[in-house]
């Protein structure tokens, strides 16, 4: 095998040498080779990498001079190293962060980023201490960076919490009185409650609420819940007698369908079309004309027994006596003597505020106008805090006295004078280079004519028992919201967002809107984006860590299906739910669930206590039976307090407990209520890849098995929202329940007892029902 192989090499050999060239042409095959050469030599000469050329030489000949003097290289490097430099002045450096911030490129950047939501003018202070979020088409601040629950709980009780609530958009009406009355009333209902022809709002000493509705659809296609306040009537301009000015101030996420029906009721030949120019910022009929000031006037929010401190500290009565050869707007506007009594009433109100322990002292929903100094001016280098309150006996009829129109009366109607506050406001720079220029330290400089007189509404807030969540709301014009709330906070306030506005409706037990408005358009956005987030937060969870909710028996666990819920109890289809809030129906209401509310734990284990009710019950069946039929298809906005334990989760469900239930409760007073059994999944197969098919998917309520019926308590109800009350320091919620599953709990031996479930359990709880 050894020798057959290396005879095999030995003939391979020989063939090679047979073939190869006898000679080779020198030249021939260098020319051939001339262009693999040069590109070659480019390659060694290329230098590759990130290393300059002073980096090639060797180290002890580099010199330091050498990165920015050629001529300290070798002759032979130079050319090399100023091709380099070619480059770098051809590619610049990018600028420093410090050069694109600067004022005029930030302010460039900061209107591109407007362009899809609006900001506030406080963003810039919010954004580097609040969770932003885009709601309504604004930036929003959510809730403060740290652990703020509590502590915002704290300053609603005993200090002082600020909002800033400039996102709430304000319509202005001009006109006749009897014309924009009569146009406004096909939008609301008086069985409501007031409406915009309230007497004691007419004369604009007070702000109005009231839930307005499509042109004339009452009680259905609801748009929410505004407020309005009339300009005040005053001798001194006889115009007003003729023309009337409202404000009317509404959630931005019913601003546009708001102003499509004033067009309707105020365009008549617009009535019947689908067409609307939403982005037009005026329009007029006749004699009334309304205007959008939509982001042109700031209001800010404080809350708390605090709040008068604070304004007292910071609003102070500008100085409207000193004259100049150029008359100035308050020069102008004050040169009536009734108007310079209202100031110097007004400047009495100012100084009644330290006084005074809390805003719930004055007359609810109150209207000061006043003119006010720059409060940049008394602003401290430092932040303050809040003055302990003294316990001063004051009377509540205060500022009652004081409620005349003149009082209420501002500059800030005025749209000329709005303009001129804010295109005339002193430069932040400037006015920083008249306080350093003061020789006294700490003194206030004295500005004198170039001082801004800022024209300022103040309105009352009144609170619950106690006056828990009284407070002022401050109107501002435009381009003064962040002198008045760097200056609100220097002095003690403490900064909220919409998460605390949310608790604090919470723990007063009212309506947040959009959120307790189900039959609204918002309300409904609101409740899809919610159930979107859970729907989201629920698939991201793997397979053995979600909750099955068909065997827990919860049929929507993440959109309240309220027209299912009543159409399973009014045994037909419901095309359209409204929520019920005629005062004299839930008066009547109230005259059983609300009737033993404040003794019910002294007295749920009392039968001769229920008889009673059950006897009450009866005398007042006739007008109960007259409320159900007339309102079959609403829902009634309902509050629960825990009994014995629970805190209720929103989207937990709300029924009628069975007699069973009672006899339990009666004989075990610590009973914390039954429990639900264990639905089957009938979805559910033992492959693994399609056992959680049936969780991701709420299962549809047909005529079998409606919703009334799907657990082994009828629902009636469903919590939308609820928790721990800091407050009363148990568990409470609200929610909302259907008027015939009403009729039926007040059928039942104790109608103030119901069982809730939250959507993760199988235990009941019980609570007692309250109507708001």
């Amino acid at each position: 095998m050894n020798s057959y192989g290396q005879n095999r090499g030995m003939k391979r050999k020989a063939n090679v040498l047979l073939e190869r060239p006898r000679e080779i042409g020198i030249m021939q095959y260098a020319q051939n080779r001339a262009n693999e050469i040069e590109a070659l030599a480019g390659e060694i000469k290329k230098n590759t990498g990130t290393r300059k050329v002073f980096q090639s030489l060797p180290i002890h000949m580099r010199r330091r001079a050498m990165s920015h003097n050629i001529k300290r290289l070798p002759r032979r490097l130079q050319n090399i190293a100023r091709k380099e430099y070619d480059k770098i002045t051809s590619n610049p450096k990018r600028p420093s962060r410090r050069h694109r911030r600067r004022p005029k490129n930030l302010l460039e950047e900061y209107q591109r980023r407007q362009r899809k939501h609006i900001w506030l003018e406080t963003l810039i202070w919010h954004a580097k201490r609040f969770k932003m979020e885009d709601r309504w088409g604004y930036r929003i601040p959510l809730h403060s960076t740290d652990k703020s629950i509590k502590a915002s709980y704290r300053a609603t009780q005993n200090y002082c919490q600020i909002q800033d609530v400039s996102y709430l958009c304000c319509i202005e009406i001009n006109g006749e009185e009897k014309n924009i009355l009569e146009g406004l009333g096909h939008l609301t209902n008086s069985g409501t409650g007031l409406t915009f022809g309230a007497r004691s709002n007419m004369n604009g000493t007070r702000e109005g609420h009231t839930c307005i509705y499509k042109y004339d659809k009452y009680p259905y296609h609801t748009i929410g819940c505004v407020s309005y306040l009339w300009k005040p009537e005053t001798n001194q301009d006889e115009s007003n007698l003729i023309s009337r000015q409202l404000w009317i101030w509404c959630h931005p996420s019913c601003y546009k369908e708001l102003w499509k029906e004033l067009k309707i009721c105020f365009k008549p030949e617009n009535r019947d079309s689908a067409i609307y120019e939403l982005e037009q910022q005026t329009f007029s009929s006749g004699e009334i004309s309304v205007i959008s000031l939509k982001d042109k006037l700031n209001r800010h929010r404080l809350i708390g027994p605090s709040s008068n401190q604070i304004l007292y500290q910071v609003l102070k009565p500008a100085n409207i006596l000193k004259k100049d050869a150029s008359e100035q707007w308050w020069q102008k506007y004050y040169q009536i003597p009734s108007k310079c009594l209202a100031y110097t009433q007004q400047g009495e109100f100012i100084e009644s505020l330290d006084k005074t322990p809390s805003p719930g002292e004055y007359t609810p929903h109150s209207v000061i106008g006043m003119t006010v100094g720059d409060p940049r001016i008394s602003r401290p280098e430092r932040k303050t805090k809040v003055p302990k309150i003294k316990d001063v006996d004051t009377d509540n009829t205060l500022c009652y006295d004081k409620l005349v129109p003149d009082v209420s009366m501002s500059a800030l109607w005025n749209s000329d004078i709005r303009l001129e506050v804010k295109t005339t406001k002193m430069s932040d720079q400037k006015l920083n280079e008249l306080k350093s220029d003061i020789m006294i330290p700490g003194s206030l400089p004295d500005l004198g004519i170039e001082e801004s007189r800022v024209p300022v509404i103040l309105v009352q807030r009144p609170g619950t028992s106690g006056n828990y969540g009284s407070g002022w709301d401050v109107i501002l014009p435009q381009n003064w919201s962040m002198a008045f709330w760097l200056t609100f906070i220097y002095h003690g306030a403490r900064a909220a967002g919409v998460r605390d506005l949310e608790s604090l409706a919470f723990e007063q037990s009212t309506t947040y809107y959009p959120n307790d408005y189900p039959d609204t358009s918002a309300g409904s956005i609101h409740e899809q984006k919610s159930a979107e987030k859970l729907k989201n937060k629920f698939d991201k969870r793997p397979p053995a860590k979600r909750c099955n909710y068909v065997k827990l028996g919860i049929a929507a666990p993440f959109l309240y299906p309220w027209k299912d819920l009543i159409s399973s109890w009014t045994d037909g289809c419901v095309e359209n739910v409204y929520v019920l809030r005629e005062r004299k129906s839930l008066k009547v209401l109230s005259q059983v669930f609300n009737a033993n509310t404040k003794s019910i734990n002294q007295q749920y284990l009392n039968k001769t206590c229920q008889k009673t009710n059950i006897n009450s019950k009866i005398e007042l069946t006739s007008e109960f039976e007259s409320v159900f039929e007339e309102h079959k298809c609403s829902l009634v906005h309902v509050k629960l307090t825990m009994l014995l334990r629970g805190v209720p989760d929103e989207h937990a469900i709300i029924c009628i407990p069975v007699d069973k239930d009672i006899e339990l409760l009666q004989k075990d007073k610590t009973y914390s209520g039954p429990r639900e059994p264990v639905h089957k999944d009938e979805k559910k197969t033992p492959k693994k890849k399609k056992m959680t098919q049936s969780l991701t998917e709420t299962k549809s309520v047909d005529s079998a098995l409606c919703m009334r019926k799907y657990c082994s308590r009828e629902i009636i109800g469903f919590v939308n929202h609820g928790g721990f009350s800091l407050g009363s320091g148990n568990g409470r919620a609200q929610g909302f329940c259907t008027i015939k599953g009403l009729q039926y709990l007040s059928q039942h031996p104790s109608p103030f007892y119901v069982l809730f479930r939250n959507p993760t359990s199988y235990q009941y709880r019980f609570a007692y029902i309250n109507i708001l």
